[in-house]
């Protein structure tokens, strides 16, 4: 099982030693997502899945930018023979139950580019109209300028994906699961850098 930081690229190969030609297949949680050159992870939600033949012995699987939906099983074979199997589960950051933590989306230069805050890929700022209590987070609140989020007693409810995005740049994205360790950090930063 591999661990892999949220929104990196990775790629997978997969090298069969035999004389005779034989179409690569690669495979994610048991549904086909690259056949030879037929490219087939559209059909199953990804847009950040690349697949390649460089021959007859060897095939490549790229993930741009990993995500929550990329974690599971990848399986690569040529004709009816399994050749490797990858598991890909994101890491995530641990944070104290009932912790108050803050996180932050800064540019290095002055902008008056407000910040959009996603939880879990609903939006929770950015409209005056929503706000994180309208997704059932009744604990998270944004400072008046949207610089700041913080989160009051993190709990079960709080776990999941924070991302913060500052007109077309984006940060990354941070996974946060609640934990009961006391030797785990109490909050973290967020920030991005805006060019």
């Amino acid at each position: 099982m591999s661990s892999v930081v949220p929104d990196t690229n990775i790629t997978m190969k997969c090298h069969h030693d035999q004389d005779e030609t034989k179409l690569a297949v690669w495979w994610f949680n048991g549904q086909i997502i690259f056949a030879s050159n037929e490219f087939l992870p559209d059909e199953i939600g990804f847009e950040n899945v690349r697949g390649t033949v460089t021959n007859s012995t060897t095939s490549f699987l790229e993930v741009e930018s990993i995500k929550v939906q990329n974690e599971g099983n990848y399986t690569c074979a040529f004709g009816q023979e399994s050749i490797v199997t990858y598991v890909l589960k994101l890491q995530r950051t641990g944070v104290i139950h009932g912790a108050n933590i803050s996180m932050s989306c800064r540019t290095e230069r002055e902008t008056t580019l407000i910040p959009i805050w996603y939880f879990n890929n609903s939006v929770m700022s950015g409209a005056d109209l929503f706000g994180p209590g309208d997704i059932g987070l009744k604990n998270v609140r944004i400072d008046p300028n949207k610089a700041f989020l913080y989160v009051e007693s993190f709990s079960t409810q709080n776990e999941g994906s924070y991302r913060c995005i500052l007109g077309e740049k984006k940060a990354s994205t941070y996974h946060l699961k609640s934990t009961r360790k006391e030797s785990v950090i109490g909050g973290i930063i967020i920030s991005l850098r805006y060019y």
